[in-house]
C-alpha cells in the first residue's frame, strides 16, 4: 500500500474529516477458522486479529454486536463513529478456543454462527469432508465427471490441494442433497479416502458447553443452518425445516441467541431473491451474506435480510483499509 495513503487512512483528523463527509459506516467482518498447522486452508493470524482489534480501539472506532446493529437500524438511529462488527461462521473448536477469546479481549462484541447438526455431532460440514479427501489423497492428479462436467484437479502441491478444493467446493455447492452425497462418494473412491463418520480433531466443532460458556462472557451465538447446504440447492420446503430446526436447536441450548440468520456460504450465488421471505417467515429478524462491502444503518434498515460482510483480511494494511473511509469512499465511486 502506498505509505501515504496508509498516512492518510491512519491519520485521526483526515478520519473524523472524511467520516463526516461520507457519514459514519459500518465495516461487519466475517471470520471463519484460524491458521491450521498443515496450511490446507489459509486461515485467521491471531497476532493480525489482536494488533488489528488494538488499533481499532485506539482509534475510537466502535464496536457492535450484529443485533444491535440491526436493532439500531429498525429503530432509525444513528451512528456518531466509524463502527466494526465481528462475525465467525461455521462452529469449529477452534475458532472458540483461538478467536474468541481474542474478539472478547478487546470487548469486540463477536457473534459466531453455528451449523446445529455439527454441534450437535450428527453430521459435520460437506464442504469440511470435500477438504478431508483433497488434503489426504495420495493422488497428485485426477479427473472427476460429475453431474455433466469434466473437473480436472492438480494435487501436486499445498497450494494446488487449495485450489482443488475450492474448485470442488464451488460445484458442490450447485447440488442437492442426492446428488452431493453421489458427489462425496465418487471423491472418495477416486481419491482412495475415507470420510470417517465423525469429524477428526482437526475438524472438530465446538461444543454446547464451550458455546454457553463464551455466551456469559459476551459471545453471541446464532444460527447458520442444520447442515450447511445451500439455499439454492434446496427446495423451499428443506429450507424451512433446515431454518426452523437450526433456530429451535440454537434457542434449546443458549440463554441469548442471536436473531439474526446467516446464510450458508452467502455469496449472491447461494440463495435467491426469495429466500429472504422464508427466512422472515421463521422468525429471524434479518440475515446476512458474504456479499463484500461496508455498509451502513440505513443500508441496513433497507435491506434487512441481505445484511453485507467483508471477509476479515490477510494485512495489517488491508484491514486500516477495509476499516477505513477509504472503503466507504471505494464502494460510492465504483
Amino acid at each position: 500500500m502506498n505509505h501515504l495513503l496508509l498516512q492518510a487512512m491512519t491519520n485521526k483528523y483526515v478520519d473524523r474529516w472524511m467520516t463526516k463527509l461520507l457519514g459514519p459506516f459500518v465495516t461487519i467482518y466475517t471470520l471463519h477458522r484460524p491458521n491450521p498447522a498443515n496450511h490446507s486452508f489459509h486461515g485467521i493470524d491471531e497476532e493480525l486479529l489482536d494488533q488489528s482489534l488494538q488499533f481499532a480501539v485506539e482509534r475510537g472506532y466502535r464496536f457492535a454486536s450484529i443485533d444491535e446493529l440491526v436493532e439500531a437500524a429498525v429503530r432509525q438511529q444513528e451512528l456518531t463513529h466509524p463502527t466494526l462488527c465481528f462475525t465467525l461462521d461455521d462452529g469449529y473448536a477452534d475458532q472458540v478456543t483461538r478467536l474468541v477469546p481474542v474478539l472478547l479481549r478487546h470487548q469486540a462484541k463477536p457473534t459466531l454462527f453455528t451449523i446445529t447438526d455439527f454441534v450437535d455431532r450428527v453430521d459435520w460440514p460437506w464442504d469440511a469432508k470435500v477438504s478431508y479427501v483433497i488434503w489426504n489423497t495420495h493422488l497428485t492428479r485426477f479427473t472427476l465427471e460429475t453431474a455433466g462436467k469434466q473437473l480436472e484437479l492438480n494435487c501436486s502441491s499445498p497450494g494446488h490441494r487449495v485450489n482443488a478444493r475450492r474448485a470442488l467446493s464451488r460445484h458442490a455447492k450447485t447440488l442437492n442433497k442426492k446428488s452431493l452425497h453421489e458427489f462425496l462418494q465418487q471423491l472418495q473412491e477416486i481419491c482412495g479416502v475415507s470420510v470417517p463418520e465423525k469429524a477428526p480433531e482437526e475438524y472438530a466443532p465446538a461444543t454446547w458447553e464451550a458455546l454457553r460458556t463464551y455466551e456469559s462472557q459476551g459471545l453471541r451465538v446464532g444460527a447458520h443452518s442444520r447442515s450447511h447446504l445451500v439455499l439454492s440447492a434446496l427446495s423451499d420446503e428443506e429450507i424451512l425445516q433446515e431454518l426452523t430446526y437450526s433456530k429451535q436447536r440454537i434457542e434449546s441450548e443458549l440463554k441469548n441467541p442471536s436473531r439474526v440468520f446467516c446464510y450458508p456460504s452467502g455469496t449472491a450465488r447461494d440463495f435467491s431473491a426469495t429466500h429472504p421471505r422464508l427466512v422472515e417467515q421463521v422468525g429471524f429478524s434479518s440475515a446476512i451474506t458474504t456479499i463484500s462491502k461496508p455498509t451502513n444503518l440505513q443500508a441496513i434498515r433497507n435491506n434487512l435480510y441481505q445484511i453485507d460482510r467483508i471477509g476479515f483480511p490477510e494485512t495489517f494494511d488491508k484491514f486500516v483499509r477495509y476499516s477505513s473511509w477509504i472503503e466507504v469512499l471505494r464502494n460510492k465511486l465504483s
